[in-house]
């Protein structure tokens, strides 16, 4: 029986197009080739409903991420319409206190004016009360020469001969002379004063007086002038240096008080007085006595007992104020201090000492007179004194002990004095390193900002935990020197 050759329709996937399939001849070849066809077509439609499967379990996995990502959208909205309120609500608290900024400005504006008013009625009180104080004053004034001359009765007529005996020129001139006797007086007077090229004091005026025969008039003005006069010319000579010497010569006041308490110049009585008179214009001053206080162990329970008494009124006080439109300026600024600026200035302390120990053998190989040299740092630094050895071995420690990290002039005075140039380059590059380290410390905190550019007193700064005393004294120094001249407290966060 010839075979017959065709595709079946089902294997064209399995099969190319040009294979032929050959079918039995016999009944039984033929149900053979049709199990396996069945077999074939079993297998087929098995892979076919697992790769069904699994294109519903992808189906499914999409549909869950589509639902994620539609709820993180809707979350994401949702978000962004409570910050436009945040927004919205911050601008609106924003204007609040810039109008209330403004109008505690003009507040503040007011009552500065009144003050100074007030300040200047009671100064003028004061000077019509007491004319004698004015006499007293190296520079009088034209209001009471005149008072002066006319009490004691000088005459009138004889301005012309004062004003030749006082060296004014003016007072020749012929149309000058044509005004009358007592105006004639006061413009010579008047001119006295105002003179530039000579000083008008009180003794040129006796002086003068004596001059043209009037010695009477001179010994009265003398003793009326002399009634208590050295204490307030000693106080205008005061007066006279007071701003140069705050502003230039007094470099260390802590130790001129000290030495002036030791006078007895300076007493507890006048030191409590100004006290309480700084509390009277600020309050918060308080606050700083008694903290100045718990650090002694002799005062630390009056300190603490203040610093009590302190908080609780200032406690009601804010209580009070909890409504008030205006808010206070802020009198204290507090600044966390990271551990790694503890790490850096523990890196300027090694600067320091490698300075010192370069400096020391120096000084040791170049100077040769120690009883000189004692001499010198004991007149430099009274309190090093008594720990002065004539060793060499033991000059540095007495050096080291009177420099620390922010002040090295003793080190750099003894090298001057004693001509050891060489020392100069190493005191140079630590003092370069530390200011380098001394601006990067204040940027990283931003002190500029936080106190340079606010109204506050103090600073507080607030370290993780407290180190030992030597490390913490140069923290507080670098601190100090760094914190625009306010008050600086350091605080413990373990505390």
């Amino acid at each position: 029986m010839p075979c017959l050759s065709f595709r079946r329709k089902d294997d064209w996937t399995q099969y190319p197009l040009t294979k032929s399939l050959q079918i039995p001849a016999t009944e039984s070849e033929l149900k053979n080739e049709l199990q396996v066809s069945k077999k074939q077509l079993s297998a087929l439609r098995l892979e076919n409903e697992q790769s069904i499967t699994s294109f519903k379990v992808k189906r499914d996995e999409l549909q869950e991420e589509i639902f994620l990502l539609t709820t993180q959208s809707l979350k994401l909205q949702e978000n962004d319409k409570i910050q436009q309120e945040k927004s919205k609500q911050f601008e609106v608290l924003l204007k609040e206190l810039e109008d209330s900024k403004a109008a505690l400005e003009v507040s503040l504006a007011e009552s500065k004016k009144s003050a100074q008013t007030k300040v200047l009625a009671e100064h003028g009180e004061v000077l019509k009360a007491d004319k004698q104080i004015v006499f007293n004053k190296q520079v009088p004034h034209i209001e009471d020469v005149i008072d002066l001359l006319q009490r004691f009765s000088f005459p009138e007529t004889k301005f012309e001969e004062l004003g030749k005996a006082l060296d004014l020129k003016p007072l020749l001139d012929p149309l000058f002379l044509n005004l009358t006797n007592r105006r004639s007086l006061t413009d010579c007077v008047i001119q006295w004063i105002r003179n530039s090229k000579t000083k008008p004091l009180f003794a040129s005026l006796l002086h003068a007086l004596r001059s043209i025969k009037e010695n009477a008039i001179a010994d009265k003005l003398d003793q009326e002038i002399s009634v208590e006069r050295t204490p307030d010319l000693v106080l205008a000579a005061f007066d006279n240096h007071h701003d140069n010497v705050l502003s230039y010569s007094l470099s260390d006041p802590v130790a001129v008080a000290n030495i002036l308490y030791g006078e007895g110049i300076i007493t507890a009585e006048n030191l409590l007085s100004a006290i309480r008179k700084s509390i009277k214009i600020d309050y918060y001053v308080l606050e700083i006595f008694a903290d100045v206080l718990s650090r002694f162990p002799l005062n630390e329970p009056f300190g603490k007992a203040l610093l009590r008494d302190y908080g609780a009124i200032v406690k009601v006080e804010a209580k009070e104020d909890e409504y008030s439109p205006y808010q206070k300026l802020p009198t204290s600024v507090e600044i966390m201090v990271p551990r790694s600026i503890i790490t850096d200035i523990s890196s300027i302390r090694i600067a320091y000492g490698k300075m010192m120990y370069n400096v020391g053998k120096v000084l040791k190989n170049s100077i040769y007179d120690f009883e000189a040299l004692e001499d010198f740092i004991g007149s430099c630094n009274s309190d090093l004194k008594n720990d002065l050895i004539k060793a060499p071995s033991h000059i540095m420690p007495v050096i080291k002990k009177g420099c620390s990290l922010i002040d090295t002039s003793l080190v750099r005075a003894v090298a001057e004095e004693f001509e050891v140039s060489e020392v100069q380059i190493y005191i140079d590059e630590y003092n370069h390193v530390f200011e380098n380290f001394c601006q990067s410390l204040s940027v990283a905190l931003s002190l500029k900002e936080k106190v340079a550019d606010s109204n506050c007193q103090t600073v507080t700064y607030t370290l993780d935990r407290k180190p030992d005393e030597n490390i913490l004294k140069d923290i507080r120094d670098i601190l100090s020197k760094i914190s625009y001249d306010k008050f600086v407290i350091i605080e413990f966060f373990e505390q």
